[in-house]
């Protein structure tokens, strides 16, 4: 027998003891001693806490040790407020469990007494006797159902799980602001610890948040750093492979360099530095030759001679084995200009009547009598030679020295760097 296990109060009074798993009551009223071990003796009455003799119950909490506090109503009308320690529950529930109907008391709950007024709270049964100890005080809370008892708990098993106190914990370390919001609307915790706890946290995260906040710029600028120098990798390995397809565009001995020894007049002409500038950019003209879709291969490179200024402007020639021809400029070359084929530039000024024009004007200021000039685009005539440059035949009339109109024939040279570079007229036969 425990000394937990006792009526604290109600009709019945005495302690409880548990023989051979026999939960019974042991009315001992006037030998009791609050947690002294009392035998029984002959005079003293047992009540077995069975379905025999309970009507119904109700569980009530409890604070402070592990005891529980059932409120017994018995078959015959009494009523008792029984403590248990967890042993002596277990049994009670095993015994219980299976009440065929739970009546509600007719008498007032337990309510352990008024504190504030020191007033005494008396049950409603026939006999008015002395129910609870003024002294006490018990909540009655929610209700569950075991069998088809009803039985109040404490117990938070009811509740959602974001709202019991491990889920809170567990918030707080993991999400922060859910878990502090749940925290400040349970009501399992005190207001200073909700404070504590709240500060503890704050000061814990913010370092984090900091370094989190800080970092992730330079994590974006770096990631865009990393993803620029890969496109700038990606496109000069682009730039690599295509050179070399447009490298097997170039035949082998296209391009012969400039030595002292082999072109001492070309040394001597435009000087060392200018040469080495030649060797140079020939490749790259080369390459940029190939890169057209009017050139198959390029069989020659060279410096132009008849177009360059030794010393100010080089002149590059490429021929192609498909026969077309190509000019640049040094200049061009550098700043890789899109190369045109002579092919182009003729049909692009024959077309546009560009050099038609040209031409024609040059052919009327020569004249003696300007203003006889006559001419007919049907006539004209263009033919392009092996070296680049484009020959247009003017056919017109005009009045000579002697106030006569005949017919005269003008021919004018172009190229596509200098544009006119020569220019003759004569007499039609």
């Amino acid at each position: 027998m425990s000394a937990n296990n006792k009526v604290i109060a109600g009709d019945y009074e005495g302690l409880v003891i548990i023989d051979n798993t026999i939960l019974s009551v042991i009315l001992a009223t006037k030998r009791q001693a609050a947690g002294i071990d009392i035998p029984a003796d002959e005079n003293d009455i047992e009540i077995p806490l069975d379905l025999k003799h309970i009507q119904s119950y109700k569980v009530v909490p409890s604070k402070g040790d592990d005891s529980q506090l059932v409120d017994v109503v018995f078959r015959d009308g009494k009523r008792s407020l029984i403590q248990l320690d967890s042993i002596a529950y277990e049994a009670f529930i095993k015994k219980n469990f299976n009440l065929d109907s739970y009546k509600q008391p007719e008498k007032k709950p337990i309510i352990l007494g008024e504190i504030a007024e020191g007033k005494e709270q008396n049950s409603s049964s026939s006999n008015n006797s002395n129910f609870v100890d003024n002294k006490q005080f018990i909540e009655i809370r929610k209700t569950t159902t075991i069998g088809n008892a009803k039985i109040s708990s404490n117990s938070d098993d009811a509740d959602p799980f974001y709202k019991k106190g491990w889920f809170i914990l567990l918030a707080l370390l993991f999400i922060y602001p859910i878990g502090l919001i749940l925290l400040w609307k349970s009501r399992r915790f005190a207001l200073a610890g909700k404070v504590l706890c709240s500060v503890f946290l704050f000061v814990l995260w913010l370092p984090l948040f900091m370094i989190a906040v800080i970092d992730k710029p330079t994590k974006v600028q770096t990631q865009t750093q990393n993803d620029i120098t890969t496109t700038q990798e990606q496109q000069e390995q682009k730039q690599e492979e295509k050179k070399i397809d447009l490298a097997s565009k170039i035949a082998d001995g296209a391009i012969v360099s400039y030595t002292q020894k082999a072109f001492p007049k070309t040394y001597k002409k435009w000087g060392k530095q200018n040469v080495e500038t030649m060797n140079k950019l020939m490749p790259e003209f080369a390459l940029l030759v190939a890169s057209s879709d009017k050139c198959d291969i390029v069989t020659e490179v060279n410096l132009s001679d008849n177009r360059s200024t030794p010393k100010k402007e080089m002149v590059f020639w490429a021929g192609c084995k498909n026969g077309e021809r190509f000019y640049m400029t040094d200049n061009d070359i550098k700043s890789k200009e899109k190369p045109i084929s002579d092919s182009e530039y003729l049909a692009e000024g024959r077309f546009s009547g560009r050099f038609e024009t040209v031409c024609a004007e040059i052919a009327k200021q020569s004249l003696t009598h300007p203003s006889t000039f006559d001419y007919s685009s049907f006539g004209v005539d263009y033919h392009m030679s092996q070296a680049g440059t484009v020959e247009v035949i003017l056919p017109f009339e005009a009045k000579n020295s002697f106030n006569l109109t005949i017919g005269m024939e003008a021919r004018c040279y172009f190229d596509s760097t200098r544009g006119v570079f020569d220019f003759s007229i004569k007499e039609r036969r």
